[in-house]
């Protein structure tokens, strides 16, 4: 099984059991084939069970038109129990806000912004424990 996926914008990384961490490389845009790449690498990490994600920047990537419509973000979804982004700037961390308030909603998975990737990593496992919880009990 490999864990650890290079892609031009990114680098994936199977961090622990059913965590994945997509850290972004330094690029100014995320375009519609980014958005692909992360959907293999998730799809290749996950081995058919969802995973949660921590999404790391460098720096702001504004996303072009296309990612904010493109049905590659529901095939990802399909992998994803959770969403976490790591985010040290708080300028950044509002952008993300701002954009997961027009978009979040819709995709129907949990999502939360840090400023460690230790928090992200405690949050996504606590979300999966949650998870893990409701699965027995509607058995």
């Amino acid at each position: 099984m490999k864990e650890k996926l290079d892609f031009p914008a990114f680098t994936a990384t199977l961090v622990q059991p059913r965590i994945v961490n997509v850290a972004f490389k330094k690029i100014k845009i995320i375009r519609i084939d980014d958005i692909k790449d992360i959907a293999i690498a998730i799809k290749q990490l996950a081995e058919e069970k969802k995973v949660g994600v921590f999404l790391t920047f460098k720096g702001f990537i504004q996303p072009n038109d296309e990612v904010l419509v493109d049905p590659a973000r529901k095939e990802i979804q399909k992998h994803v129990f959770a969403t976490a982004y790591v985010v040290k700037s708080m300028a950044i961390r509002i952008g993300i806000k701002f954009f997961m308030n027009f978009h979040g909603d819709k995709e129907g998975i949990p999502r939360n912004i840090f400023e460690t990737k230790e928090k992200a990593i405690a949050w996504l496992v606590k979300v999966k424990e949650e998870q893990k919880q409701k699965d027995l009990v509607q058995v």
